[in-house]
Parts: C-alpha cells; sequence; structure tokens
C-alpha cells in the first residue's frame, strides 16, 4: 500500500512540474515567433512566461490542496481541475508550436468532435518530427491513471507546493506587464486572458441586432463652406513610422532628415493611426471611415470586406472635381486581396510589385522592391503617364520598413538601421519634388500606416498614456494653406478625407463631429479619436481632449465607459451600427493554418 501510495505523491509531483515548466517551453516559443518585431530583447518571452505561470499557479496551488482535503471525492475533483489545466496549457503550447495559433475554446467546442481528424493531424505531427506530441500525451495519460491511486495526506509537502505557487504568483505577474502593449498579445497573454480576448468575434444576436438599427443614427453633419482649390495631393504612407521615431516628437532620432522636413514645414505631435495593421491604415486614410473590426475579423482573411464604397471613399470626393486617383506600393497586391478593394473604390491606376519596373530588382518582404524603386516608380509615371490636363491625388505605401527591419546593408535585424535608410530614401525624393517645382502647387502628405508592431517603452507610456499605441507623425508640405510649425491639436487619418472635401469644394461640405479638417489655414480638430487597438483586440478607445474612454466589442454584452458617458454610449451604437451593416465574416483563418501546417509536414516526410 506504501508503494501505491508513493506513486500517487509521484503522479502530483509529476504533475507539478509539468505546469511549472509549461510557461518556459511557451515563452521560448513565442519568443521565437514575434521576438525579432517586438524589438524589446527578450520582453515576449519573459511576459508570456510571467502570464502563464500566475495561471499555471492555480493548478499548483489545487494540488497542495488535494494534500490536505479530508474528503475523498473532493481530493479527486480538486486534482481532476489541476489535470485538466494543465492539459489544456500543453494542448495550447503544441497549437503554438504546430500552427502558430492559440487555444481558444470556442474552436474546442466547434472541432472537438471531428475525432477522426484531429487523430489524422496528431499522427501527421508526430511523422513529421513533433515528437514531443507523443511526450506530451505520454505525460497526460500517466499522470491522469497515477493519479487515481490512493494519495497520503501530507502537510509539509503541501505547505512547499503552496509555497511555490505564491511564487509564481508574485514573479508572474509583474513579468507578464513586460510587454504591454504589444500588438501580438494574443501570442503573449495566458489562455484565461486570452479568452476574454475572444468578445470582438462574438456575434450579436437578432434581438440586439434589430434595437440597434430602430434607434436614431448619427448625430447631424457639420456643415462649413468649402475652399474650391485643386492641388496636386501626394500621400506617402511609410510602413510602421511611428513617433517613437522621431526626436521631434520626443522619441529616439531614427529620422534625423524627415525631422528636418517637420520643421521646414508643418508638423503635427498629436496625430493618430485609427487602427493596428497596414490594411486599416489604409482603410482609414483612402476609405475615410474607422477600421472598426466585423464580426469574425481576426478569424478570417477578408482584411477589406465591408469596405471600399466609392461614394464614401477618396475616390468620391476626387472624381467630381477631376481628380486622377492612383495608388502605387511595391507589395503584391495579391496580400489580403487588396486588388478587390481597390477596383470597389475605383481608384483609376494601382499597381504593386507586379509593375515591370521592378523586375529585375531584388526584393523583400511581400516581395517588394526596395522605396527608393518605389520613388522612381512613381516620377516615372508623373514624367510620363499622368495626364497633365489633370489634378492627381496618389498614395505611395512602402514597404522596406516592414518588421522585422532587416537591413539589406548588413543581412542583420537592426530596427534603426531600417528607418536610417528609409529616412534617406524619402529625403531624396523630397528633393526630387522640389527640383520638378511640386510644391508651388501641390501638397505632400507623409505618415505612417500604424504605429510599429513593437512594444510601447516605458518613454512613451509617460508621454502619451494609451495613445501610445496610436501616436504616429503627420508632416505637410507644400500648398496647403496651414502656417508653419507645429499643429498642437489631435487630428487622425480618417480625418484626411474631410480635409480633402473642404479642400475642394466649391460649395458647402459636411462632415461628422468625430472628423476634422487640417488642409487649411485654420485647421479644425475632430471632437474625439478613435483608435482600434492592437493589443486589446476587443477595445475600442475614444480620447477626448479632456479623458479617454472605450468601447468593448462583446456581441450583446458590449459595454462602454470613461469619459462623457452618454457621448461615448452613442459612439458605441454607431459603432455597433456599422459592424452590423457590414456583416458577420467567414472563418477562414484556421483552415488555411492547418492546410500550411499539412503542406510543411508533407515537404519534410518528403525530404531523403
Amino acid at each position: 500500500m506504501k508503494a501505491v501510495r508513493r506513486a500517487g505523491t509521484a503522479a502530483i509531483v509529476l504533475l507539478v512540474g509539468l505546469l511549472a515548466a509549461v510557461p518556459f517551453w511557451r515563452a521560448v516559443l513565442t519568443q521565437r515567433t514575434y521576438g525579432a518585431s517586438a524589438n524589446c530583447g527578450e520582453c515576449v518571452a519573459w511576459a508570456t512566461a510571467g502570464n502563464d505561470l500566475w495561471l499555471a499557479a492555480f493548478g499548483v496551488a489545487a494540488l497542495a490542496l488535494s494534500l490536505v482535503v479530508h474528503r475523498y471525492w473532493l481530493r479527486r475533483v480538486i486534482i481532476l481541475l489541476a489535470l485538466m489545466l494543465a492539459v489544456l496549457m500543453l494542448v495550447d503550447t503544441l497549437l503554438l508550436d504546430l500552427l502558430s495559433m492559440r487555444l481558444h475554446m470556442a474552436d474546442v467546442l466547434k472541432f472537438g468532435g471531428e475525432g477522426q481528424a484531429t487523430w489524422g493531424f496528431l499522427r501527421s505531427a508526430l511523422q513529421g518530427g513533433h515528437g514531443f506530441v507523443f511526450v506530451t500525451l505520454l505525460t497526460v495519460l500517466a499522470s491522469s491513471i497515477l493519479l487515481w491511486f490512493p494519495i497520503s495526506r501530507a502537510l509539509k509537502p503541501a505547505l512547499g507546493m503552496g509555497g511555490l505557487a505564491l511564487t509564481m504568483v508574485l514573479v508572474g505577474v509583474p513579468l507578464g506587464h513586460q510587454a504591454d502593449g504589444y500588438i501580438h498579445s494574443e501570442g503573449v497573454v495566458n489562455l484565461l486572458q486570452l479568452q476574454r480576448m475572444r468578445g470582438v468575434n462574438t456575434p450579436y444576436s437578432p434581438e440586439f441586432v434589430r434595437q440597434v438599427l430602430v434607434r436614431n443614427g448619427p448625430r447631424a453633419d457639420v456643415c462649413e463652406a468649402g475652399q474650391g482649390r485643386t492641388p496636386n495631393v501626394l500621400l506617402v504612407i511609410v510602413e510602421s513610422l511611428s513617433a517613437h521615431h522621431s526626436a521631434l516628437l520626443g522619441g529616439s532620432d531614427d529620422v534625423p532628415e524627415l525631422d528636418a522636413i517637420a520643421r521646414q514645414n508643418t508638423w503635427f505631435s498629436a496625430f493618430h493611426a485609427n487602427g493596428f495593421t497596414t490594411d486599416q491604415g489604409l482603410i482609414s486614410l483612402l476609405d475615410g471611415r474607422v477600421p472598426i473590426p466585423a464580426v469574425g475579423r481576426f478569424l478570417s482573411l477578408r482584411a477589406f470586406d465591408g469596405f471600399g464604397d466609392p461614394k464614401r471613399s477618396v475616390v468620391g470626393a476626387l472624381h467630381p472635381a477631376g481628380y486622377e486617383v492612383a495608388f502605387f506600393t511595391t507589395a503584391t497586391l495579391a496580400f489580403l486581396d487588396s486588388t478587390s478593394w481597390l477596383k470597389r473604390m475605383q481608384v483609376d491606376h494601382f499597381e504593386g510589385s507586379e509593375n515591370a519596373y521592378y523586375r529585375d530588382l531584388p526584393r523583400g518582404n511581400f516581395d517588394a522592391a526596395s522605396d527608393e524603386a518605389l520613388y522612381g516608380r512613381f516620377l516615372q509615371w508623373l514624367d510620363n503617364e499622368h495626364d497633365a490636363t489633370k489634378p492627381f491625388f496618389a498614395a505611395l505605401l512602402t514597404v522596406e520598413s516592414h518588421p522585422p527591419f532587416l537591413d539589406p546593408a548588413t543581412g542583420k535585424l537592426d530596427e534603426r538601421a531600417v528607418f536610417r535608410r528609409a529616412d534617406a530614401n524619402l529625403a531624396n525624393f523630397y528633393r526630387k519634388l522640389v527640383e520638378r517645382g511640386f510644391f508651388e502647387h501641390g501638397i505632400l502628405l507623409i505618415t505612417g500606416d500604424h504605429r510599429s508592431m513593437t512594444a510601447v517603452d516605458a518613454g512613451e507610456w509617460r508621454r502619451y498614456g494609451d495613445s501610445a499605441l496610436a501616436r504616429i507623425p503627420l508632416i505637410v508640405a507644400g500648398a496647403s494653406g496651414l502656417p508653419r510649425g507645429e499643429i498642437s491639436a489631435a487630428f487622425q487619418q480618417t480625418d484626411l478625407l474631410p480635409s480633402l472635401a473642404q479642400l475642394i469644394a466649391k460649395g458647402r461640405v459636411c462632415r461628422s463631429d468625430g472628423q476634422g479638417t487640417f488642409l487649411r489655414s485654420n485647421p479644425e480638430p475632430p471632437d474625439y479619436v478613435i483608435h482600434s487597438r492592437g493589443d486589446r483586440r476587443e477595445r475600442i478607445d475614444v480620447y477626448y481632449p479632456d479623458g479617454n474612454a472605450w468601447v468593448e466589442l462583446a456581441g450583446d454584452a458590449s459595454r462602454s465607459g470613461g469619459a462623457h458617458p452618454q457621448r461615448t454610449q452613442e459612439i458605441a451604437e454607431a459603432i455597433h451600427r456599422d459592424r452590423i451593416e457590414r456583416g458577420e465574416l467567414p472563418q477562414d483563418m484556421a483552415p488555411l493554418l492547418m492546410e500550411m501546417s499539412r503542406q510543411r509536414m508533407q515537404d519534410s516526410e518528403a525530404k531523403p
């Protein structure tokens, strides 16, 4: 009997060791997946370990409790709960290793009945060299069997395990905050935190939809006289360009030439991105709409679905005034099916990496040529292909400064070097525009698509608070009518569309109170700024001049809070209405990742 009891105690120790070890295994995987782009050393690994440690501590504490409770059935229930936690954490870690996915409980319910498919996937993983799958399954099976053996009550081991659990909490909680603000927080948070982030994908009930649609819509528009001007407008969207790159904005000195251009012209010290990805930046700037994630957005590849109405976009504002609208990038337009979105907006000319100009040039991320090549191609179009009898609006999206910030000159990951290179190329492009006399009648706008996908540092938090997640530069040069120097009022990407509309309108033109206009001598800021967060994807931040508020998306259980509760609730209603009208997106991301993993395993099997 003593041997049997020792076996039961050994199973307890094995499970405690498993719960203590899994956080560090997942930390290594998370660092491998996201660490290079986070640009904060090992903060991603430590934050992952910290978040998992305090969750695993509940399991260790439960096992400690099982050694002191009297009732047999209660002891087994407690042990079973700890075992379930260990299993879930193991499966979550395996999914990260095999598919770069996390364990969402909704997917467990959805796919849990697919036993044959699940076993086939595990078999392929074993055959593909993931032997740890076998070790994990064996460990869980052995623990499950052994834990039904009699276990002696033991106060001293229980105290030791309780102390371990307390240490895991005290160490884990502060470590878990090391990557606060990092947009890939879905990889960093633990399983419990992850399930709370699922609210953004929760659909609305038919009754909730009915109630939202019968209530009053948005407030009345703000209307004013237009300027009736038609200058050429050039928008340069620099991949990942952020306030923290600019010494002028209180950050590091990564873009000195851009800061010099800003000082010679007009610069905005409180400009905000409305989202956290490139597609969201493009939607904000060219579609003029806040990129609120649709139901199912983060389980879908269809980033632009629900957007692209030409009447509500830059095209709709500019075409009536005779403008040619163009879009240039060196990335492939196949990414997220950008081509369909640009066609829906009726953009006159758009092109990506497939253009013959880039045919023999070196390529980088997204099959993209260099920023220098992008500027060269635009100047070629401007000189030889554009109809000079028409004014134009052209948006240029750069790619070279995309994470993980690989410096082509050295082959090393170096964010500062990458942005210094982007800075030099942009400054050279600026000089070429000066040589052509562009600024006599044209306007150049330089901004970022979103804040860089790196962790927010302590200095940014002190300067900006939560809005650090949204801060990007905006520089305006040329015939904008703006005074030189700093514009300190808060503006955002979605203000570009009403600014263009007010610039070219000959009569009165209207906008919502959530939009501003800044291409004028007296810029009019919006009443509030909206930012769709990347670190907490269910949350939409609302920045007022005198305080911040938030809207949390969770289907019928959505809520709001913070400054100006009544106004914030009206904004929340508009957000729900917009999401309902755009509809739910199909969940096509998980099948794609599974297919990619299957192909990867087949390729590894085919190798000699």
